[in-house]
C-alpha cells in the first residue's frame, strides 16, 4: 500500500501508531483523583511539593511558571465557561470528558516534544516509545540530560545507570514512574543482547 509507506517514510504513522497506543491503553487504567459528585477538583500530586494539578497528572500550580496562563489556554479550547482561577481555587472541576480532553492535549504535546527531542524515535520499539512519552508527560525525562543523550547513542546500559542515578529516585518518589521507565529500558537491553 503506497499511502501505508509514505506515511512510514514521513514519520507519521509511527507517531499517530504510539499516540493511539497511549489513548487505547493508558487512558483506560488511569484513575482521575479527587471526584467530588460528577466533578473533578484540583488536588496536589504525590511529590514533596504536592504541586497543584487536575484530571490526569495536568499541573496547574502558580509556583511553576507559566502553568496557570497554559492550563487557561487550554481549557478554553475545551469549554470557554471554565475559569483557571476557581479550578485553582477548587470552586469549580472537569467532567470526565473535559479531564480526559486535557490529558489528550497533554500527551500530544509530550508526544511532539519527544519526538523533536529523539528524532528517530519513532525507530525504538513500542514499548520504549511510550516508556519516553510518559517520561516527558511526568517531567523526569527533561531533567535527564544524560540519559537522553545515551538513549540516543545507544548506549542503553549507561542510560539505566544515569536514570537511576536521580535524587528523586533515591529519595523515594514517584519509584513506581521510574520503575516502569527502567523495565522498558531493561526490555530493550535484553532484546539488544
Amino acid at each position: 500500500d503506497s499511502e501505508l509507506l509514505d506515511k512510514l517514510l514521513l514519520n507519521t504513522y509511527p507517531k499517530q501508531q504510539t499516540y493511539d497506543y497511549i489513548m487505547d491503553h493508558e487512558i483506560p487504567n488511569k484513575t482521575i483523583p479527587n471526584k467530588k459528585g460528577s466533578r473533578y477538583f484540583a488536588y496536589g500530586d504525590s511529590g514533596k511539593d504536592s504541586y497543584l494539578t487536575i484530571g490526569i497528572g495536568h499541573l496547574v500550580d502558580s509556583r511553576k511558571a507559566g502553568s496557570v496562563e497554559r492550563t487557561a489556554r487550554m481549557l478554553r479550547r475545551i469549554n470557554p465557561t471554565l475559569d483557571v482561577n476557581k479550578i485553582v481555587a477548587g470552586q469549580q472541576g472537569l467532567t470526565h470528558s473535559e479531564a480526559i480532553q486535557l490529558y489528550r492535549m497533554d500527551v500530544d504535546e509530550k508526544t511532539r516534544v519527544a519526538h523533536k527531542h529523539f528524532p528517530k524515535l519513532h525507530t525504538y520499539p513500542d514499548y520504549m516509545q511510550v516508556a519516553i512519552i510518559d517520561g516527558y508527560f511526568w517531567g523526569m525525562l527533561p531533567k535527564s540530560r544524560k540519559t537522553r543523550i545515551y538513549i540516543k547513542a545507544g548506549k542503553l546500559e549507561k542510560a539505566r545507570e544515569e536514570w537511576l542515578d536521580n535524587t528523586t529516585y533515591r529519595r523515594g518518589e514517584s519509584k513506581h514512574r521510574f520503575g516502569n521507565f527502567n523495565k522498558a529500558l531493561d526490555r530493550w537491553i535484553e532484546e539488544e543482547d
